[in-house]
């Protein structure tokens, strides 16, 4: 209307559009950023592991690290091996906010007291603590197993729960025995729970999975170079495509 009643007044100066980008339309796709998305339920949990050698004095760096790094805060598990806590160190010491701590100790009994436990971090966000809890703990001069059943808010309907397994074999572990006693667990979980996901974390030293030679179904996931520290389990395509696991949790001068 004001051009029509003022035809000689001056045009605005012409707007160079030619450094303009097109904004894109739709949302980012593929299966890892649909793995972000869901937060803390995630189609598969994400898992840390890692020999820390003195969980004790690595308590303040690896809360830093779930409250800080990205990776740590959102991983579902974190699994632990030497852990060299004891009896007389509590749990209240190595606890972390919004985890719910699992330890196994080395007992008395095994010749060599110092040294060796392991322990297994789990993400409430995740799992509620009720439905976290200890099947089975094992400790001997071969081996140290730690055994947690899961039932999470969000699985697959494939799983009815998971179970995870941490390991530590010494180095001067029987090899055989240690494989027999790894295999028996297994399998017991197995016969109790075949629809579960099971998962086998920890410091293999110089035995392997492959010394199980009865339990063919789980194959190893970790790809980067892991030192005597292994990682297995059934659905090794699936877990990478999720982008897990993430990586080793080297926390302080731990070895790896």
């Amino acid at each position: 209307m004001l051009r029509l009643l003022q035809p000689n007044a001056p045009r605005p100066p012409a707007i160079d559009l030619s450094f303009v980008k097109a904004r894109k339309r739709g949302r980012k796709g593929g299966i890892k950023v649909k793995h972000h998305r869901r937060g803390p339920r995630p189609f598969l949990p994400s898992v840390f592991m890692g020999n820390v050698r003195s969980l004790q004095n690595k308590t303040d760096e690896l809360y830093s690290l779930t409250r800080y790094d990205q990776n740590f805060r959102h991983a579902q598990i974190i699994t632990l091996t030497e852990t060299w806590l004891h009896d007389n160190i509590p749990s209240s010491v190595c606890d972390l906010e919004d985890w719910t701590l699992f330890r196994s100790d080395r007992q008395h009994t095994v010749e060599k007291q110092r040294g060796g436990g392991v322990c297994t971090y789990i993400n409430n966000a995740w799992c509620n603590t009720n439905n976290a809890n200890v099947v089975k703990k094992l400790c001997d001069t071969n081996i140290e197993i730690l055994c947690i059943n899961l039932r999470p808010y969000y699985m697959p309907r494939e799983f009815t729960g998971v179970f995870t397994v941490t390991v530590y074999i010494p180095p001067d572990a029987k090899r055989d025995d240690a494989a027999n006693s790894l295999k028996d667990t297994i399998e017991d979980l197995k016969n109790k729970s075949p629809d579960h996901l099971f998962i086998v974390t920890g410091d293999f030293n110089h035995s392997g999975w492959r010394h199980c030679y009865n339990i063919k179904t789980q194959t190893e996931a970790a790809r980067k170079p892991t030192c005597q520290d292994q990682f297995y389990c059934a659905f090794t395509r699936q877990l990478r495509q999720n982008g897990f696991p993430h990586g080793h949790a080297k926390v302080g001068f731990s070895r790896y």
